[in-house]
């Protein structure tokens, strides 16, 4: 379909594995890991440059609305509302995505995490300061931190867990 909101990816900042040298192109949505970039094209393909050590760049064949990345793993969100994950599999970043319907993807470090329409959240992957241990609660964001995770939620609050200050 036609995105009015599409437009070219632009990238700056380190670029020793070619994470900030984007493809020519009609975007939708971008995302960022440690050494590789991802976005989604207007067709719902997603492409992926730099860093492919783990796998990170080497995406499944399916349409996508989003896109995220952490430091050697990708995840999107199908068409379908799936969350698909490929590259690194260390702590289960990659396999142990959540199965059924989701309407958000996040990744930062070794763990993501997805929202479900009622605003449950699922987080997994790397969890050694409990980051990807969701709070009982409904949120409208997630955003995944290297150590940490915060999130919004319906009353306009952030709520944050995993590796507090101090935490070593």
């Amino acid at each position: 379909g036609s995105h009015p909101e599409s437009g070219e990816v632009s990238c700056w900042g380190a670029n020793d594995h070619g994470q900030s040298s984007p493809p020519k192109g009609n975007f939708i949505g971008v995302a960022s890991g440690k050494g590789h970039s991802c976005a989604v094209k207007s067709d719902g393909q997603v492409e992926c440059w730099g860093s492919n050590e783990y796998h990170q760049c080497d995406r499944p064949d399916a349409q996508f609305s989003q896109v995220a990345c952490g430091a050697a793993h990708t995840c999107a969100l199908s068409v379908d509302g799936e969350v698909l994950c490929w590259g690194s599999d260390e702590h289960s970043r990659s396999s142990g995505a959540p199965s059924g319907r989701f309407v958000g993807i996040a990744a930062a470090g070794g763990h993501s995490c997805a929202l479900e329409e009622s605003g449950k959240a699922h987080c997994w992957g790397f969890n050694e300061y409990n980051q990807t241990d969701v709070p009982d609660q409904k949120f409208k964001q997630i955003a995944p931190g290297y150590l940490h995770t915060c999130a919004l939620d319906y009353q306009q609050e952030a709520v944050c867990w995993g590796q507090k200050r101090g935490d070593n």
